[in-house]
């Protein structure tokens, strides 16, 4: 798996550099962001497949690998925020926030929350063969990423697993990770115990 930090939302990358990292250390995933509040930032809107994530996507693909994709609801219509982030509002400062729709029962039909529901159905679809996974949301236990409960998230993932599998049932499907460093701690420590050499943990 393969991460270039000039490859995100704002600059989605091209198709040479992409290829020259393919080449470099031959992986066949890349990472991906991809925002609901882009691809739909009116409530009823229908939904647009050339925003700058969808660049990013192509460029993925036209490099010969699969994207990665960590799906973001962000902000704007579907949690009450204005769009993009809100350094002065404290509710929509983070990369995303739970949708308002979600409900405190579970429907078979679509999930905690329809229009969330709707939006990864049809993403995945249009998408459909060519993910090598989903993420739902990241380093969700991060304020500064998700803005929400533990059951909040929980809930979005729960929908978010139902959607995507129902559409693709091949796509890969994990929560965000969490930040921390314990376990980047707990890490170090065994490979210090089998004596690896401390420029290496480090």
């Amino acid at each position: 798996l393969l991460f270039i930090p000039k490859f995100s939302s704002s600059d989605p990358g091209n198709v040479d550099t992409l290829s020259v990292g393919k080449k470099a250390l031959h992986p066949h995933i890349f990472r991906v962001d991809y925002e609901w509040s882009k691809v739909q930032p009116q409530m009823g809107a229908p939904l647009t497949w050339d925003k700058e994530d969808d660049r990013g996507i192509a460029n993925v693909l036209a490099a010969g690998a699969k994207p990665a994709v960590t799906l973001y609801g962000g902000q704007g219509w579907m949690n009450g925020c204005p769009a993009g982030r809100n350094e002065g509002n404290r509710n929509c400062s983070a990369r995303s926030k739970p949708p308002r729709g979600l409900s405190g029962e579970w429907s078979p039909e679509s999930g905690y929350d329809r229009a969330y529901y709707e939006f990864v159905k049809a993403f995945v679809g249009h998408y459909k063969g060519k993910l090598a996974l989903i993420a739902i949301e990241n380093e969700q236990n991060s304020e500064s990423f998700f803005y929400g409960s533990s059951e909040e998230y929980g809930k979005l993932l729960r929908t978010a697993y139902k959607a995507i599998k129902e559409t693709d049932p091949d796509v890969r499907v994990t929560d965000g990770g969490v930040v921390g460093g314990l376990l980047g701690t707990c890490i170090g420590l065994e490979w210090e115990s089998e004596g690896k050499p401390r420029q290496e943990i480090i």
